[in-house]
């Protein structure tokens, strides 16, 4: 069975803390679990051990991806579980190269802040990295961040080619679907598990093409959770963008996609027994759907 995650809101939805928790029940249970995050971006200086996961991998990582990865005990597979990772850094706000109005809508936007992305690539059987050093946002650094970005390309030195690019070139990648097509190729490594969830990043409908091949979705929001039939999210989003879910937003499918077939109170992380509870409730109605819930989303 194929789970998709994804989040109502483009931050803190509170996708990976419910896929924590689903990993965690679904192993009490006695199920083998997967995990696939086939694009991620985390910031280098809010979530700085990053860094130290990098280090100790050699090769670039993020947050969530690693902490999955280590509850599964496949840390060593990070890349394939993320084939796609941005890292992101903080510019300077008095560097001449911008005006503080400027620093403000670079630090607002996902790209405006990217210094690194890592692409992994299957090549006859063989998995190689990529890596792309956004240069116009690298010349924005502050010294702080020029010195953290120093340290994390000494870290994946040697684990394979570093070329530099643009930010408009790194948002090009991002929207060709070859890309999307090379990532949804490590889907056929991630068979044999009873459940692979596949979370997505921010507030996208489906991370790629393949991610729609799910059997359910689970949108997230803070404090609510919403189960839909994977064919009829799929179709939602098929309508909107024929062969870019990418580019979709998860609220544009809820829109049109009809009512869920339940909705779940999320309790907080720190709430143990009743985070369990809702965790818990998710996957007995994914594994054997008890009917619909009938108040709204």
């Amino acid at each position: 069975m194929r789970l998709l995650v994804a989040g109502l809101l483009p931050f803190e939805s509170g996708k990976t803390t419910l896929v924590l928790g689903l990993v965690e029940e679904m192993k009490e249970r006695g199920f083998k679990a997967g995990y696939f995050k086939p694009v991620a971006g985390h910031n280098g200086w809010f979530q700085a051990d990053t860094l130290e996961y990098t280090a100790s991998l050699g090769v670039l990582v993020g947050h969530d991806v690693y902490v999955v990865a280590e509850r599964l005990g496949l840390t060593e597979k990070a890349a394939i579980l993320n084939p796609v990772d941005v890292l992101s850094l903080p510019i300077d706000p008095f560097s001449a190269k911008t005006t503080p109005r400027g620093y403000v809508d670079l630090m607002s936007s996902s790209l405006g802040t990217a210094v690194m992305a890592r692409f992994t690539r299957l090549r006859g059987g063989n998995v190689e990295h990529v890596y792309y050093v956004v240069e116009d946002n690298v010349a924005r650094l502050s010294p702080v961040s020029a010195e953290l970005l120093s340290r994390v390309l000494e870290a994946v030195a040697g684990g394979g080619a570093i070329e530099r690019i643009t930010t408009r070139g790194l948002e090009k990648l991002l929207d060709d679907p070859s890309t999307y097509a090379e990532v949804d190729r490590f889907l056929e490594l991630l068979g044999g598990y009873d459940h692979l969830i596949i979370e997505g990043y921010n507030d996208v409908s489906a991370p790629t093409p393949g991610s729609c091949t799910a059997d359910y979705v689970v949108v997230v929001a803070p404090t609510r959770a919403a189960l839909y039939d994977g064919r009829k999210y799929c179709r939602a989003v098929e309508v909107i963008a024929p062969g870019r879910p990418w580019v979709v937003r998860s609220l544009s499918v809820v829109e049109i996609a009809g009512r869920p077939i339940k909705v779940f109170d999320v309790h907080p992380l720190g709430h143990g027994a009743e985070f369990k509870r809702s965790v818990s409730d998710i996957l007995d109605a994914i594994t054997g759907v008890r009917g619909r819930d009938e108040r709204a989303f």
